[in-house]
């Protein structure tokens, strides 16, 4: 059955028609109802005899045809908890540039289908639906509704509609979309670079704790979630999360966050955070990239998942298990939420361009944590951090942006991001640049929302800079097939004015990486660190460096703080696929 209630019930037409100004007109036909959502009560007896758009094939009066692929701009989503009947309205801002169809991406077939209120043909086939257009809107918005029951999918599925257990017995229920998924939950488009408005309805038990984007409200068994001012992409907004089990506790940080941690009682994750620290790390964060996006209002949840955690507007959630994890930061529950927290703006109110952008997001997330640890907390902090990413960036499969031919799916090299694009894309680039110059390229970057490339960033790098990073961007972050990491042979030679330590970079294609290579030495009288540079603007593979010693080198260490991605061996032709590695994801 249909939800028995309107989502949202408008009186006027809503802010995404009200405040472009780019468009003209009505926001629908001056006879079609505002409001959101079309019940059974609006659909015409001879729809409801018509009964459901076809599964495929031609609707029942005609032929169907490949529609114009349609920008949606806003989605209205109702759901009934209990059985999955779910009621979808999207927003639609494009001329169908004569055609009478409009086309949208569905892993789900739908039921009483309407455009502007008026039932309407359409058809469904591989993934596609085609909806028929009225003449009045084929150069007009128009609003799509249609129904159906959202399916389940498996429990350890990382997107969808799911049901588990959290470790307490209680049944946690999360829907949630990624990067080029959103079919999953019905008609949408998959684009990450859309931004969309987002108002969601839910019903549920009277028990039930429900979080959803944006600004949040809850009475009785409906909880209603708004989120119009400031926009967000689909693969992180299209998403709730219930639990009966949550209790809540709400703090106000002094960047004015008021923050509502939710977990089951005993659950032991978010009740030992350090607040004071995460306090400091908000004022920290948001005097860099200015206020939080979504509201004053942030959400932190705990909950059984395969990620550590994910950024939703204004909700983050927490692996239930993450202090059991093994270490690979200091603390991990503290560090991942600090990332999930960078990605409100870095993924959420700024998005990716393309799936092959998503390296982006997530070097911003951890190299920002990665700065404020190195700052403002105990050295070791920054220290674990380091020696993660330069494991990951070692022995990652895949470059920062593959470009393999056919395309690599990202769910296959989306793990590889983790620890390699904040090492390649940020910090090699602070020993060549400077910190304030990267952090005041990624203030450009996220400065306003929209869609942005790892070209983009490029752009924002050298902006700030000056310099010319062509060279640094072809040698380390667009590849095909496994990296081609360099190895620094080190030798110490003796000439004519002294000794000196010469750096070789071997690679199996001869290529000259842009880097600042550290050496630590011990010699008979002490330690000694050195540096050289390869520079941006030259194609050098050696480099010779004069020593002053009093004694002699008894051991050589290349990149003792962990700063650099070389390979520990030299390296060697393999005949191993890259897609036959294993890394495991950390964050979203």
């Amino acid at each position: 059955m249909l939800l028995a209630a309107l989502l949202l019930s408008l009186s006027a037409c809503p802010s995404f028609w009200e405040t472009a100004a780019s468009r003209e007109g009505e926001c629908r036909p001056r006879e079609a109802r505002c409001g959101p959502f079309v019940t059974a009560d609006d659909v015409s007896d001879d729809a409801e005899e018509n009964g459901p758009t076809p599964p495929s094939g031609a609707p029942p009066d005609g032929a169907c045809s490949d529609g114009t692929r349609a920008s949606i701009q806003r989605y209205d989503i109702g759901i009934d908890l209990r059985s999955g009947e779910t009621s979808s309205c999207l927003w639609l801002d494009a001329s169908t540039k004569g055609s009478r169809w409009v086309s949208v991406e569905s892993a789900i077939p739908v039921q009483r289908l309407t455009w502007n209120g008026v039932p309407t043909d359409g058809c469904f086939d591989e993934g596609i639906l085609n909806v028929r257009v009225d003449d009045a809107s084929r150069t007009r918005p128009g609003r799509m509704c249609s129904s159906f029951t959202m399916p389940e999918q498996h429990p350890a599925s990382d997107f969808g509609f799911t049901r588990t257990q959290d470790r307490h017995g209680n049944e946690f229920t999360y829907l949630r979309s990624w990067v080029e998924q959103c079919p999953v939950l019905g008609p949408c488009n998959p684009d990450p670079a859309q931004l969309v408005e987002l108002r969601f309805q839910i019903t549920h038990e009277a028990e039930q704790v429900v979080l959803c984007p944006g600004a949040l409200t809850t009475q009785g068994t409906k909880t209603r979630c708004t989120l119009d001012t400031v926009r967000a992409p689909t693969y992180s907004g299209l998403f709730l999360a219930a639990n009966p089990g949550w209790r809540r506790t709400s703090h106000t940080l002094s960047s004015d966050i008021r923050l509502h941690l939710h977990e089951v009682p005993g659950a032991g994750v978010l009740e030992t955070l350090d607040l004071a620290r995460l306090d400091d790390f908000s004022s920290w964060i948001t005097a860099l990239l200015g206020a939080l996006p979504y509201g004053d209002d942030l959400r932190v949840a705990t909950a059984p998942m395969n990620w550590m955690g994910y950024e939703h507007p204004a909700t983050i959630l927490l692996n239930e298990r993450i202090r059991e994890f093994p270490p690979e930061y200091e603390d991990m529950a503290m560090h991942t939420l600090l990332h999930e927290l960078v990605h409100q703006w870095a993924g959420n109110r700024t998005t990716l361009r393309h799936a092959q952008d998503f390296v982006w997001k997530e070097a911003i997330a951890d190299y920002l944590v990665y700065v404020y640890e190195d700052e403002h907390m105990p050295p070791s902090t920054a220290k674990a951090t380091l020696r993660t990413w330069d494991r990951l960036a070692t022995f990652t499969p895949f470059y920062p942006v593959p470009e393999d031919d056919p395309p690599i799916p990202l769910e296959t090299t989306a793990s590889s991001a983790y620890g390699t694009g904040s090492m390649i894309l940020l910090l090699q680039l602070e020993d060549l640049l400077d910190r304030a110059t990267i952090l005041e390229a990624i203030r450009l970057f996220l400065a306003s929302p929209g869609a942005r490339s790892v070209s983009d960033l490029k752009d924002a790098l050298q902006t700030a800079s000056g310099a010319d990073l062509q060279r640094y961007f072809e040698a380390w972050i667009h590849g095909t097939g496994a990296p081609d990491w360099p190895f620094m042979r080190t030798q110490i030679t003796q000439g004519a004015t002294g000794p000196t330590l010469r750096i070789e970079q071997e690679s199996l294609s001869g290529q000259a990486y842009p880097c600042v290579v550290e050496v630590a030495l011990e010699t008979t009288t002490g330690p000694l660190v050195v540096s050289g540079v390869f520079a941006l603007d030259q194609p050098d593979t050696v480099l010779e460096i004069p020593l002053t010693l009093d004694g002699s080198v008894t051991a050589i260490q290349v990149d003792p703080r962990h700063r650099l991605v070389n390979l520990p061996f030299p390296p060697a032709p393999s005949a191993a696929s890259p897609w036959h590695h294993h890394v495991v994801a950390l964050h979203p």
